[in-house]
C-alpha cells in the first residue's frame, strides 16, 4: 500500500515539473533598439554607448557683417542696380538719389571756396597795411575773424559733399551734380531690397540690407545646466534638417556671459570647420556636442 502511495506522488511531481521545462524552452529574449528621433531632443541621453548634448540655432554673422543702408539724405530713387541676392563689392553703386536740393549744397560749397580764397587775400593785404601802421588792430581783428569764419563754413560744406560721395575736385559752377550715389559700405550680398525707382526715399529709412557671408557662424542655445560641459575649442556636429541629414564639424569660438532669464539658456558659437558650406544666415540648425565616446557621424 506504501509502494502505490510512493508512485502516486511521483507521478504527480513529475507532471508538475513539465509545463515550467516547456515554458523555459520556449522564452525569448528582444533587443530595444534607439529610435534616431531621440536625437532631437536638447536633454542629455546615453545611446549608442555615447552621450551628447543636443543644441539648437540658426546661422548668423556678426553684427558689423550685416549692414542697413539708411541714405543721410533724402531725395527719389533712381538708376537701381541690385536686386536680392545680389553679389556686390565694397565701392560699388547700389543705386542713385536725385534731389534738387543737391544742387543747392554744391552752389554752397563753391560760394564758400570763392569767399575763403576772397577774404584770405584780403587778410593778407591788411596784415601789411597794419604792419605799416596804416589800418588799426581792430580791422585786422574782424578780418582775421571773418576769413576764420568763411573757412569753417567751407570745410562743412566739403564734408557734406563729401557724405554725398560726389567728387569734389570734380565740382564746379558749369558741372554740378544732381543725384548722389548710394555705395556699398561692404563687400557681401544683398539681403533685402525695400525701394523701387521712382520712390522718395526719407532719411533714416532701411532701404537695402547687406550680409557679408566672410564670418559665418552657428549661433547657438544652450541649457544652463549644460554649461560644465561646453567650453572653447570643442568639437560638435550639426546639420540643416529642413536640407540634408548629412552632418559636418565645427568647432566653438566663443560662449555667451550672460543667461537669458526667461528660457534659462545661453548662446554658444561656433565656426564651421569645412569652408564649402553654402550657409545662408537665418538657417535653421541642430547640433549635437559628445560627452564622452565617440561620434557615430550620420
Amino acid at each position: 500500500m506504501k509502494k502505490i502511495y510512493i508512485l502516486l506522488i511521483l507521478c504527480l511531481l513529475v507532471s508538475c515539473q513539465q509545463p515550467t521545462e516547456e515554458v523555459q524552452k520556449t522564452a525569448t529574449y528582444t533587443s530595444v533598439s534607439v529610435p534616431t528621433s531621440m536625437l532631437d531632443q536638447p536633454i542629455s541621453r546615453e545611446v549608442a554607448n555615447y552621450q551628447y548634448l543636443s543644441l539648437q540655432g540658426m546661422v548668423n554673422v556678426p553684427p558689423n557683417h550685416d549692414v542697413s543702408i539708411q541714405p543721410h539724405f533724402e531725395g527719389f530713387a533712381a538708376d537701381i542696380r541690385v536686386i536680392e541676392g545680389t553679389k556686390v563689392k565694397k565701392g560699388d553703386i547700389l543705386f542713385r538719389l536725385i534731389n534738387p536740393d543737391f544742387i543747392t549744397v554744391q552752389e554752397d560749397y563753391l560760394m564758400d571756396k570763392a569767399t575763403v580764397e576772397y577774404l584770405g587775400n584780403v587778410l593778407d593785404r591788411t596784415k601789411i597795411l597794419h604792419a605799416e601802421k596804416v589800418t588799426a588792430d581792430q580791422d585786422l581783428e574782424e578780418m582775421e575773424m571773418n576769413y576764420r569764419i568763411s573757412k569753417a563754413n567751407l570745410e562743412a560744406a566739403k564734408r557734406i559733399i563729401k557724405m554725398m560721395k560726389l567728387p569734389i575736385d570734380k565740382i564746379k559752377a558749369d558741372n554740378l551734380f544732381e543725384s548722389i550715389p548710394i555705395i556699398a559700405p561692404i563687400d557681401g550680398y544683398v539681403s533685402l531690397l525695400n525701394i523701387t525707382a521712382g520712390e522718395f526715399i526719407n532719411t533714416g529709412r532701411e532701404a537695402i540690407s547687406i550680409v557679408s557671408m566672410n564670418d559665418i557662424h552657428l549661433e547657438l542655445n544652450a541649457f544652463e545646466k549644460d554649461l560644465a560641459f561646453l567650453s572653447e575649442g570643442k568639437e560638435l556636429l550639426f546639420r540643416m534638417p529642413e536640407i540634408s541629414k548629412h552632418e559636418h564639424r565645427a568647432e566653438i569660438f566663443l560662449i555667451g556671459k550672460s543667461i537669458d532669464p526667461q528660457t534659462r539658456m545661453v548662446r554658444v558659437h561656433a565656426h564651421p570647420v569645412s569652408e564649402d558650406l553654402e550657409l545662408l544666415q537665418g538657417m535653421f540648425v541642430e547640433a549635437r556636442m559628445k560627452i564622452q565616446g565617440q561620434y557615430e557621424i550620420e
